[in-house]
């Protein structure tokens, strides 16, 4: 049983907004800065969200989606 844990963000890099479409069920969004503080959270329950990253600085971050399923995915984005 090969799990579909697809996921997509866009527009990457963003200078604001950043769309995230999953095939599976969000529960959790973190937002990490390349140091590893997490830096933004957002409780969903949808399969996709918008996140406004405005207030972030310029640069790389690592997001996190964590899953109803229990799976956790893990993805780069750049913010400029």
């Amino acid at each position: 049983n090969e799990l579909d844990n697809s996921f997509n963000i866009y527009p990457n890099p963003s200078n604001g907004v950043i769309n995230i479409q999953s095939s599976n069920i969000i529960k959790t969004i973190n937002i990490y800065n390349m140091i590893g503080n997490l830096v933004m959270v957002k409780n969903i329950s949808n399969n996709q969200s918008t996140l406004n990253i405005e207030n972030l600085t310029n640069g790389v971050y690592l997001i996190e989606l964590k899953l109803n399923n229990g799976s956790i995915l893990n993805s780069k984005f750049i913010k400029k």
